[in-house]
């Protein structure tokens, strides 16, 4: 016995591993098709590599593809603040396939407009809103 030791000793592994088969639901899904895809094409289109949006957000260009391949969760807030840095409008990017271009054109006359025309549209939203009410309860307007 050398310090205390038996002299045939076995290796001690913490974490010894046992068998297992692995599921396919073990692994995170990866984001093909969402909204990671359209970011990465439309800063394609812009021609803003993701290096870029990384340096631009002062992370690692790992934590930008992370988000977009779906590998990381992305919050809220970051989410708005990857899509400033691209110069991309996260409404379009998160509902690209839900967006209806009317909507789109009322968002880009508010952004061009003074108060008056600003005034105008909230008329008109307010007014489609009481029709779409009266509808549902069958008053007349």
């Amino acid at each position: 016995m050398v310090l205390g030791l038996p002299e045939k000793s076995t290796p001690y592994v913490p974490h010894q591993m046992s068998a297992f088969t692995y599921s396919s639901g073990m692994g995170r899904e990866r984001t093909t098709l969402g909204w990671g895809r359209r970011f990465r094409d439309a800063c394609k289109q812009k021609g803003v590599p993701l290096s870029q949006v990384a340096a631009n957000l002062e992370l690692s260009e790992s934590t930008v593809r992370s988000w977009t391949n779906g590998v990381r969760d992305i919050n809220l807030s970051d989410y708005f603040r990857l899509c400033d840095a691209a110069g991309l409008d996260p409404a379009v990017i998160l509902f690209a396939e839900k967006v209806d271009n009317k909507f789109l054109a009322v968002g880009d006359a508010w952004a061009k407009t003074d108060d008056i025309g600003r005034a105008i549209i909230e008329g008109a939203a307010q007014a489609a809103l009481t029709r779409q009410a009266t509808r549902k309860t069958g008053t007349s307007e």
